[in-house]
C-alpha cells in the first residue's frame, strides 16, 4: 500500500471539565480517508486525554474498506495544542504518532500531522486532519527542485519489497554489486557488517556534497535538519 497523504475527518463529542481544567477526556465518532493505492475508508471511535493544558493523547480504531475488502486501521497519536482554551471558533494544533492498518495490506508506520479543530477549550466539537509519514515530509521536499535517493548494499527485489511494504514514494538504490562500491566512495561503508552505516548526503547538482550527518543505527533521522538544509542550499 502506497500510503501518501492521510485525511481524517471527525465530529467529536468530548467528555471534558471546563477549560482550565486538566485531565479533560474525549470521546466521539471519525471517519479516515488515505489517498493510497489502493485508497482506503474506514469509520469508527475516537478517544482523546489532555493530561496537561497544551497536550492530548488520542487512539482511534476504524473499519471500513480498501480495494474492495475489508479493512481497519487504529491510530495513536501526541498533539500539541496552540490555542487550548479557545471556547469560539477554531484553532491549529499540531500532532504525531504511529498508525497500523490491516486488510488488503497489512502495515504500520509513523504520522506526522497537523489539524483544525472548533472550540477546543469548550465540552463538544469537530476536527479536520491532514497528515503524511515523516518519510514523505522529506519526499515532499522534492517539489522545491531536490530529489531524494536511498541506496543500500541489498539487492533489488528486497528493496522492492521494503519501498511496498513502507510506502515509499522514492526511488531505492541497490549498491549490492560490487558491494559497497558507492557507499565506500562516500566513506559510509560498515566493513564489518557488510552494509552502509546510517549516513544521509545533501549534494548539489555540480556533484558536490553540500551537507552530510550519520547517525547511530537504531537513531531516528531528523527530518526537520533534512528540509532545513535543503532549504539553505536552495536559498543560497
Amino acid at each position: 500500500m502506497d500510503l501518501r497523504w492521510l485525511s481524517a475527518v471527525a465530529a467529536l463529542a468530548a467528555a471534558a471539565p471546563p477549560a482550565g481544567a486538566q485531565q479533560a477526556k474525549e470521546l466521539g465518532i471519525q471517519a479516515i480517508g488515505t489517498l493510497s493505492d489502493p485508497a482506503l475508508a474506514v469509520g469508527g471511535v475516537y478517544a482523546g486525554w489532555r493530561p496537561a493544558r497544551r497536550a492530548r493523547l488520542s487512539a482511534s480504531l476504524g473499519l471500513g474498506g480498501s480495494g474492495g475488502e475489508v479493512a481497519w486501521r487504529g491510530e495513536l497519536l501526541g498533539h500539541f495544542l496552540l490555542a487550548p482554551t479557545r471556547r469560539e471558533g477554531s484553532a491549529v494544533y499540531l500532532a504525531g504518532g504511529v498508525a497500523a492498518v490491516g486488510g488488503r495490506t497489512d502495515q504500520g508506520y509513523l504520522v506526522v500531522a497537523a489539524g483544525i479543530e472548533s472550540r477546543p477549550g469548550a465540552v463538544s466539537g469537530w476536527f479536520v486532519e491532514a497528515g503524511m509519514t515523516p518519510a514523505q515530509a522529506l519526499e515532499a521536499a522534492t517539489t522545491n527542485g531536490a530529489e531524494l535517493l536511498g541506496i543500500s548494499c541489498d539487492p533489488m527485489f528486497s528493496l522492492r519489497v521494503f519501498a511496498d511494504q513502507d510506502g515509499l514514494g522514492f526511488p531505492l538504490l541497490s549498491d549490492f554489486w560490487p558491494h559497497g562500491e558507492v557507499a565506500s566512495a562516500y566513506g559510509a561503508f560498515d566493513g564489518e557488517h557488510g552494509c552502509p552505516t546510517r549516513s544521509t548526503f545533501v549534494v548539489d547538482l555540480d556533484g558536490v556534497v553540500r551537507w552530510s550527518v550519520h547517525n547511530p543505527m537504531g537513531e531516528a533521522r531528523s527530518v526537520e535538519d533534512y528540509l532545513r538544509e535543503l532549504g539553505a542550499l536552495k536559498a543560497g
